[in-house]
């Protein structure tokens, strides 16, 4: 079962939430309520679903696991919603149900986010830490996020052209990123760093037997 925060922020109803996503971007004014029907929804889903449950928590059983898709345009969504104490209560009942779900092994709980700022950002709501949660990076994220991390730890604009050309280079893995970025920070050009790397890179292919 896989909701999207898209559908959540959707204002024709909760019951949209389990249809195809909205591009909406703001709150209504029924937000809380609708998040409220949709996980009391999944509450009960969730209690049926335990009946099968093994008895001892510690055996190995293949548990539920939910999805909520677009976390980061979510929690923006939330941030720049004009009533800012509805919108904090609404992420602090999101985060509170997840923790009590997780907590009672009813099931796991995913969050999905195309932002390598994301792990920055949950860290700043208390209730989060007090939780059992880890963060995964799966996949190389796209070219135009890559291109806003970068620009954003280095001061520089997105569609600098320099920098452009050499996240052309390097791609979307945030370990390249990261590298790239401290190179930079060290003293190198833009060009010089990438251009570095994509050496380094070609070495250890001709290394490992690979010609051409």
């Amino acid at each position: 079962f896989r909701p999207s925060f898209a559908f959540l922020t959707s204002v024709l109803g909760w019951a949209e939430s389990f249809l195809p996503a909205s591009t909406k971007q703001t709150l209504s004014p029924t937000q809380t309520a609708q998040i409220t029907s949709v996980l009391e929804t999944l509450d009960k889903a969730l209690d049926l679903i335990a009946k099968s449950y093994p008895s001892d928590p510690q055996a190995p059983y293949q548990y539920e696991l939910i999805v909520f898709d677009g976390l980061d345009k979510f929690i923006s969504s939330c941030e720049t919603a004009k009533d800012k104490e509805q919108a904090q209560a609404i992420i602090d009942q999101l985060i509170n149900w997840t923790l009590k779900t997780a907590a009672k092994n009813k099931a796991h709980v995913m969050f999905v986010a195309d932002d390598l700022f994301i792990e920055e950002t949950l860290n700043q709501y208390p209730l989060l830490k007090s939780g059992r949660s880890l963060t995964y990076r799966i996949g190389d994220v796209s070219r135009e996020v890559a291109a806003s991390y970068v620009a954003k730890l280095l001061k520089k604009e997105p569609n600098d052209m320099e920098l452009t050309h050499a996240i052309d280079i390097l791609g979307g893995r945030q370990s390249d990123l990261d590298s790239f970025v401290g190179r930079v920070l060290s003293g190198m050009t833009l060009t010089e760093g990438s251009s570095m790397m994509l050496r380094e890179t070609q070495d250890q292919l001709r290394g490992q037997g690979f010609t051409g």
